[in-house]
């Protein structure tokens, strides 16, 4: 990616309806430029642990889910 002002950028992952909702209010109102990223799988090297607690989390999700908490959106 091109650096697009003196700031840089950085990568954004949403979890949640609610986190998209505000996420894509943020961009339209224009405080957040957002640019396609990449396939889930390049961002392996940041977030190594990835791969592994995608599998590991469908009992946390059933927990949260039984206490009505917030649920992420696993791709």
């Amino acid at each position: 990616m091109k650096k697009i002002n003196e700031y840089g950028w950085t990568g954004v992952f949403v979890r949640t309806d609610k986190g998209e909702e505000i996420f894509r209010g943020a961009v339209e109102a224009g405080y957040i430029v957002s640019e396609p990223g990449g396939s889930i799988e390049s961002y392996y090297p940041v977030n190594p642990g990835h791969p592994k607690k995608k599998f590991a989390v469908p009992t946390r999700i059933e927990y949260r889910k039984k206490y009505g908490w917030p649920v992420p959106k696993i791709t």
